[in-house]
C-alpha cells in the first residue's frame, strides 16, 4: 500500500511540474511560407515555369500561450544549414516588415512586395537552389538574435513546385496584458 502512494505522490508532481511547464511557456511563433508567382495564368495552374516572378507570403502563428511581442520579418533565400549565415549564401532577401503583436491562437499574414526572379534550369545548376530554401526570419524587439521560425525549398522538373514547408516554433519575448 505504501508503494502505491509513493507511486501516486511520484506521478502527481511529474503532473504538477508538466503543469507548471506549460503554463510558463510564453509566446511561440512558426511561420509556413507560399511563394505566389506573378502571371496570373501560373496562378490558375498552381505551375511556376523557369524565369518567372514570384513574391512571398508567410503566414505566422503563434502556438505559445501568451501575446508575442512586436518586432520585424523577413524572408531570404539562403543555403541550408549550418551554411545559412555565410556571405555568398544568400541569393535573395525580401525587404523587413514590422511584426506585429500576435495573439495566443491567432495568425498573421504578411505578404512581401519584393518580387524576384526564379532561375532558368542552368542558373538552378550553377547556383546550387537545390541546396538552398527560403527562410523566414524574425526578430523581436529587445531580443538580440534572428530566430528561423519557418523553412521552404524549392525543387524542379519540368517546372518548379514547393517542397514541404517545415515550421520552426521558436520561444520570443511575450507581452504581458
Amino acid at each position: 500500500m505504501k508503494q502505491i502512494k509513493l507511486i501516486f505522490l511520484f506521478f502527481s508532481l511529474c503532473l504538477c511540474i508538466s503543469l507548471n511547464a506549460q503554463e510558463s511557456r510564453g509566446a511561440i511563433l512558426q511561420a509556413k511560407v507560399t511563394v505566389i508567382s506573378t502571371d496570373p495564368h501560373e496562378l490558375k495552374t498552381g505551375k511556376v515555369y523557369p524565369g518567372s516572378k514570384v513574391n512571398l507570403q508567410v503566414e505566422i502563428k503563434n502556438i505559445g500561450n501568451k501575446k508575442s511581442a512586436p518586432g520585424k520579418i523577413f524572408t531570404r533565400f539562403v543555403l541550408m544549414e549550418p551554411m545559412e549565415d555565410l556571405l555568398e549564401s544568400r541569393i535573395f532577401q525580401t525587404e523587413t516588415q514590422n511584426l506585429p503583436v500576435i495573439y495566443p491562437g491567432h495568425v498573421a499574414v504578411i505578404k512581401f512586395n519584393q518580387e524576384h526572379q526564379w532561375p532558368s534550369l542552368n542558373d538552378f545548376i550553377k547556383q546550387n537552389w537545390n541546396m538552398r530554401h527560403y527562410q523566414v526570419m524574425v526578430k523581436i524587439n529587445g531580443e538580440k538574435t534572428e530566430k528561423a521560425i519557418g523553412y521552404l525549398p524549392i525543387f524542379f522538373s519540368t517546372y518548379y513546385y514547393e517542397g514541404l514547408g517545415r515550421t520552426t516554433p521558436q520561444l520570443v519575448s511575450s507581452v504581458e496584458d
